[in-house]
């Protein structure tokens, strides 16, 4: 089953639409355009080419007007998925967890289910991968995960994350969204890990990608065969 993340890109930068298979990324599709119905147009052919099954678009920008032809489209019989708008600037759907819903895709999705070996990231790209581990991230006074700001990693490392947001998306399974079929992420993280076991790799097919926090350092060991590396931020 294929699912698509779509972002809202930074200002001069392209909107990316990253497919996903299971645990695997996918194909990808780069415009440059800001015009909401050539990213539509995009979008559905990227659609009819992998059968997606659901889209989740960042309505933030022009995301909402993206969202909502995509809707129209699809009442119309144009395509067959399910389009989930995702505003990462609400409120988290585990408050408890994370203030805010940006929160979640780059903490439960982007570090829990890579730990976990859910995510296969052996044909990343090295610069994606930096752009995952970019974010910071603290805990409130109440306990709970907060990742910097998108604005405050740009003006940081003087970049903007905007690829690893669309694979984020892809990835992230927002919670009562009615897509058919959960993906049950402990289920494939565990079944990753026995194929790890399994395939018994040697030391130099893995690589460790480590993340800085203001409190520790948190390594993160990621499945890359034929690639050993070390990513981690600066002091």
């Amino acid at each position: 089953m294929a699912t698509c993340g779509s972002s809202s890109p930074s200002p001069g930068a392209s909107r990316l639409i990253w497919e996903r298979r299971g645990g695997h990324p996918g194909r990808r599709w780069r415009d440059h355009t800001a015009d909401p119905m050539q990213v539509v147009g995009k979008i559905v052919r990227a659609i009819a080419e992998t059968g997606a099954t659901a889209v989740k678009i960042d309505e933030i920008g022009i995301g909402w007007a993206v969202r909502g032809r995509l809707e129209e489209l699809g009442d119309q019989g144009t395509h067959r998925a399910h389009i989930v708008g995702v505003n990462v600037g609400e409120a988290s759907s585990d408050p408890t967890r994370f203030p805010r819903l940006r929160d979640e895709p780059w903490w439960a999705t982007g570090r829990e289910l890579i730990c976990n070996k859910a995510i296969d990231l052996s044909d990343v790209e090295d610069g994606v991968i930096a752009q995952l581990v970019a974010p910071r991230y603290s805990i409130d006074s109440s306990g709970r995960v907060k990742v910097e700001s998108k604005a405050d990693t740009r003006l940081r490392l003087g970049r903007s994350p905007d690829d690893a947001d669309a694979f984020l998306l892809a990835f992230y399974e927002p919670p009562n969204r009615e897509l058919g079929v959960l993906v049950d992420w402990q289920a494939q993280a565990a079944e990753a890990e026995a194929q790890r076991d399994r395939r018994q790799l040697p030391p130099e097919e893995r690589c460790t990608v480590r993340l800085r926090t203001p409190e520790n350092s948190i390594d993160r060991c990621c499945l890359r065969a034929g690639h050993a590396g070390r990513h981690e931020l600066p002091e």
